[in-house]
């Protein structure tokens, strides 16, 4: 049984690891050394999103946007799969202990992100799922498209994103 202590969870740097990470859908898949995590050979096939730059402490959880831009992904989360877990590495200190009356293991430190991934069951429980039923957020296959024109006559189809309840082109 590891701690994860909040200290470490929501240290600065720890925090500022999961901001821009990938986002899978499940994790991906052992690699050789045994560790679930993406790297360069793996990211390309298992990235369907992104995370944003405003990853944050809110109370007990960690917060942030995510950007999903696989149709498929898409119509996994319409169908109910919203469950978020953190992918990550952490330097093991084996140091056993109690925490609320339960013992402990160890003690996960330097916590750093890898990826997310959505899930059918989170580890960290019912808190940590995609919200999108507050205002601003938003979940849509495609974004609508209008014509821009540009000064040489050239066009492009831009689309209207919101996040945190702002648009943007």
């Amino acid at each position: 049984i590891e701690y994860r202590p909040a200290e470490e969870v929501f240290a600065p740097e720890s925090l500022a690891s999961f901001k821009m990470l990938p986002i899978t859908i499940e994790h991906p898949p052992a690699r050789a050394d045994g560790l679930r995590l993406l790297d360069a050979e793996s990211a390309p096939a298992h990235t369907v999103g992104f995370v944003g730059e405003n990853v944050r402490q809110d109370g007990e959880i960690m917060r942030g946007s995510l950007a999903v831009f696989s149709a498929s992904a898409v119509r996994t989360i319409k169908s109910g799969k919203r469950g978020l877990s953190n992918g990550y590495t952490c330097d093991y200190d084996p140091t056993p202990g109690m925490i609320d009356g339960q013992r402990y293991d160890g003690v996960q430190r330097r916590i750093r992100g890898n990826h997310v991934s959505i899930v059918s069951t989170p580890r960290a429980g019912s808190a940590a799922m995609l919200r999108l039923d507050s205002a601003g957020n938003q979940l849509t296959e495609a974004p609508t498209l209008r014509e821009n024109t540009r000064m040489e006559g050239t066009t492009t189809k831009l689309g209207t994103v919101v996040l945190d309840g702002i648009p943007y082109q």
